[in-house]
């Protein structure tokens, strides 16, 4: 047993590698889960507790390396605090794992791995709980040519991809080590193998060049657009005594965009903590920079309706009323507290302090004349599903995110949810907006290319010219 476990962490490792921040390491999931076929192909007869300890072990390992981002917190709680919410939600993660293990062991057959790997996917992505973080296909992102294949099926058809290429590996060495140990050779099987490794491949390659030569963007429908940046670390953003300065300096900023007359600039989640559109001073000078402009300005801020505190994005134009989404994914115990009364009982805090959020229910329609946008606030844009009911509903031509990542100073967090965003664009068949407060602010091609960008822990204003498609995705149109 202990060489089994050997090689589960050993596969653990390499498939987390794939998804380092570093895109040459992408091909390492390609042959990560090697071990993991080869355990399943030979160990059937080991114990059904045994196979869920093995995925546990998996899971712990691939998904503690994955969110070692949480550890970023520490500064705003404890040491102790954070290191136990960061072991319990690995833990937690963990378990889908286990039970995506166990269930293979039940089926007791080598391609019981593909639906089942593909469906414990989509049951940790969804749910109040949900997290897609750590689904294979994520890792390839920067593949430009395999990232395209989520404009049929998601995230999920790449993961898919991923499995059999994988699988098609595993068959090949094991043809190769037979002849070496035993000088078995069956040629034609290993020819056939070889065959479909290599036309899956060439395939999904050609289709793909064939997809990213042949798409056509239409020059009446390209906007300039400009986002302010300002890399407000969070310690200030925390400082009420800050407060008055973090604005003045979107402000000033957004007045040096005036030369390249944007059609809509955009402003990261949250600018500052306090009520800023309910500010009467503070809102009316949001209008007035709209109106010296003549452009839309969209940007996050608590705002407070109803007696109630929303997570949301407001528009600011110079000739048509503001518009407002509230954030419908709230994130547990940052946002909102989930059984609230026994967390408060024995004497836990929000994880993100001053923060209880109401869930919106309202749409993340944004309409100026012909472009209708549709906004996502931080973890929200990480959810395959999230857009497609808004580009169905009101033929949505271009899609943004704000957020925050200065929470988590320099890790891969940035980097991870640019990596999903790319996923959202591509799956849609939309440019995709990412406006950060500390990075990475981007503007992504409906092809998945981050086409401008800048970078974590800088200071600017990024520009560009995106384009309105109205033509849906596959995936859109089936989903």
């Amino acid at each position: 047993m202990f060489y089994i476990s050997l090689l589960v962490i050993i596969s653990a490792f390499i498939t987390a590698i794939g998804f380092h921040t570093n895109s040459i390491f992408f091909w390492c999931i390609y042959f990560s889960l090697i071990p993991i076929f080869y355990i399943i192909d030979n160990k059937l007869n080991l114990r059904k507790r045994d196979f869920f300890y093995l995925g546990t072990l998996f899971g712990f390992i691939f998904m503690g390396y994955l969110h070692h981002w949480i550890l970023s917190l520490v500064p705003f709680s404890t040491i102790l605090s954070i290191f136990l919410l960061w072991f319990l939600y690995s833990l937690y993660l963990s378990l889908f794992y286990a039970f995506l293990f166990l269930s293979i062991r039940l089926f007791r057959h080598l391609f019981a791995i593909f639906p089942l790997w593909i469906l414990f996917e989509l049951i940790k992505s969804y749910g109040q709980f949900g997290n897609p973080h750590g689904n294979l296909g994520y890792s390839q992102a920067m593949n430009k040519y395999i990232v395209q294949l989520a404009s049929i099926g998601s995230v999920y058809i790449v993961s898919l991809f991923i499995l059999i290429i994988n699988f098609l590996l595993y068959l090949i060495f094991k043809q190769i080590i037979l002849f070496i140990k035993y000088k078995e050779f069956k040629k034609s099987q290993f020819n056939i193998q070889l065959l479909i490794f290599i036309s899956l491949i060439a395939v999904i390659t050609f289709w793909s060049h064939h997809r990213l030569m042949n798409d056509q963007l239409l020059q009446n429908n390209k906007i300039r657009i400009a986002i302010v940046q300002p890399n407000h670390s969070q310690s200030d953003k925390l400082n009420k005594n800050k407060w008055l300065q973090l604005k003045q300096d979107y402000l000033t900023m957004t007045n040096q965009v005036f030369s390249i007359k944007p059609d809509l600039i955009f402003w990261p989640e949250t600018i500052t903590p306090q009520l800023n559109y309910n500010n009467d001073v503070f809102k009316n000078k949001l209008f007035s920079l709209s109106k010296s402009l003549n452009c839309h300005l969209l940007f996050g801020t608590p705002f407070l309706k109803n007696k109630k505190f929303y997570n949301s994005i407001i528009s600011i134009s110079p000739n048509q009323p503001s518009q407002f989404y509230f954030k419908q994914k709230l994130i547990p115990f940052g946002e909102y507290w989930p059984a609230k009364s026994i967390f408060q009982f024995i004497g836990l805090k929000n994880i993100i302090p001053g923060s209880d959020y109401t869930a919106g229910t309202n749409n993340q329609l944004f309409t100026f004349n012909n472009i209708r946008l549709s906004g996502a606030i931080c973890l929200e844009s990480v959810y395959p599903h999230f857009f497609n009911a808004s580009i169905n509903k009101d033929n949505i031509n271009l899609l943004f995110v704000v957020l925050n990542n200065a929470w988590f100073f320099n890790s891969a967090a940035s980097q991870y949810h640019l990596n999903m965003s790319i996923f959202r664009a591509v799956e849609t068949n939309r440019f995709l907006i990412q406006s950060a407060n500390t990075g990475i602010s981007a503007i992504i091609d409906n092809n998945g290319k981050v086409t401008h960008s800048l970078g974590l822990n800088q200071k600017g204003i990024l520009q560009g010219y995106i384009y309105l498609i109205e033509k849906k995705s596959i995936f859109t149109s089936l989903f």
